[in-house]
């Protein structure tokens, strides 16, 4: 699959990437050489060599044992410091919002559930006015957590990342809602910083998931530079790195490919029109296409009408379930192949509770990739795989979203509006 040439970056831009990258590698696979280290990034020894003493002069990464030598000079292993700063990660979701608090490495010293509060859940969907009283009971449970968990000035935290299920004013830190004739904002950053002093970077969950899944996967994208992610929860988000970096688009950001109209006599979407992508193939979805094949159930969040509980039932054999899945799967799909002729990234990845149930889902996606009636010879070289990263991605990617920030805003010139960078 041809790449985006690299001269499409700026300098500046091409240094910030290939730092980030070789600082993932190092974490993914430590301890490891620098020779290790050019092998797997296609890195050259003295680029190599360059950005690790930047990187030991900013503390991100240390020195550890020696090598064996082969016959030259003994390598000496890279890792990364752990120390270096800890960050709380808050993914604010639709039914749960849960937060965790993780080193550099990505190791979690503590995480917690809560439900979100109704009103909240309603604003999401539905916005009738700004849910500030939630965050600030969120911030007075963290910062319980936090005294508990003997987290002091000393050790405290350097960065907060929220992730958020709706549109991100990044600029401000604000969620984004449409509100029939207005837009509604949520200062999540101004209140995340007030109440616990300390700098709040906010993205939408789909750019959360993704870097995630770039941060702390599994490694199979180490190849990838154009990728495209679509997260399924109670809607459908998306995300697209290209060239390594996040694209973002304008002020609010770019992505919403839930939104693509599928289906003119479709169900009708929260955002006014009718046969959403979110509307066919995501959790919602499920929950509606299950209840109309005579599955039982009580109200919403009830056992046997949560998503989770229908794709355990799919899992199970139940024929009902296994039918709403598969719909939604043959929907989901769709869209999937829309983002491969649109975009024709390297990799698709698709995360969200379904995920449980890739066995049952990834011949329906490889079954229309396939069948496309637009021959395109480049198809089969797009690697469509469930996301590694554990449920819910965007709480992981929320601590990614603050480590990136906090590791830009060192590597790079601080009066730099720049965002965040990955692979």
């Amino acid at each position: 699959m041809p790449e985006l040439p690299v001269q499409s970056l700026g300098m500046r831009d091409v240094r910030i990437v290939n730092e980030v990258r070789l600082l993932n590698v190092i974490r993914r696979y430590q301890p490891i050489s620098r020779t290790q280290i050019s092998s797997l990034t296609g890195l050259n020894a003295s680029t190599v060599t360059m950005i690790v003493k930047r990187l030991l002069a900013h503390e991100m990464i240390s020195e550890a044992s020696i090598g064996l030598s082969t016959g030259g000079r003994r390598p000496t292993f890279l890792t990364v410091n752990p120390n270096k700063m800890l960050v709380l990660g808050v993914d604010l979701g639709v039914w749960e919002t849960s937060y965790t608090v993780a080193d550099f490495s990505g190791r979690q010293i503590l995480w917690r559930t809560l439900p979100t509060l109704p009103e909240a859940k309603e604003l999401i969907r539905q916005p009738l006015g700004i849910p500030e009283e939630f965050v600030l009971q969120l911030c007075e449970d963290i910062l319980k957590s936090l005294a508990e968990a003997k987290l002091t000035k000393e050790r405290g935290l350097s960065a907060v990342g929220v992730s958020v299920p709706e549109f991100v004013d990044v600029q401000e830190g604000s969620m984004v809602l449409g509100a029939k004739d207005r837009l509604v904002k949520v200062r999540i950053k101004r209140l995340f910083e007030e109440s616990l002093s300390v700098p709040t970077f906010v993205d939408n969950d789909a750019n959360s998931a993704a870097l995630a899944e770039i941060w702390m996967g599994s490694g199979k994208l180490l190849g990838s530079r154009n990728i495209a992610y679509v997260l399924v929860v109670e809607g459908i988000g998306t995300a697209l790195i290209i060239e390594g970096r996040l694209h973002r688009g304008s002020r609010i950001g770019t992505g919403s490919f839930g939104h693509m109209p599928m289906d003119p006599s479709g169900p009708l979407c929260f955002c006014g029109a009718h046969g959403c992508w979110e509307t066919l193939a995501s959790e919602k979805a499920l929950r509606r296409r299950f209840a109309e094949l005579g599955g039982e159930g009580g109200t919403p969040g009830s056992e046997g009408t949560q998503a989770a509980a229908i794709i355990a039932a799919a899992l199970r054999g139940n024929p009902t379930a296994l039918a709403a899945l598969t719909a939604n799967a043959r929907s989901l799909s769709l869209g999937i192949l829309g983002l491969v002729h649109g975009l024709a990234p390297q990799a698709i990845i698709v995360g969200g509770q379904l995920v449980q149930a890739w066995n049952l889902i990834q011949p329906i996606i490889n079954e229309a990739v396939r069948s496309s009636r637009t021959y395109n010879p480049f198809l089969a070289e797009v690697d469509i795989l469930p996301s590694s990263v554990p449920y819910p991605p965007s709480l992981l990617g929320a601590v990614a979203v603050a480590i990136s920030n906090m590791l830009e805003q060192q590597v790079t010139d601080p009066a730099t509006l720049s965002l965040a960078t990955l692979t």
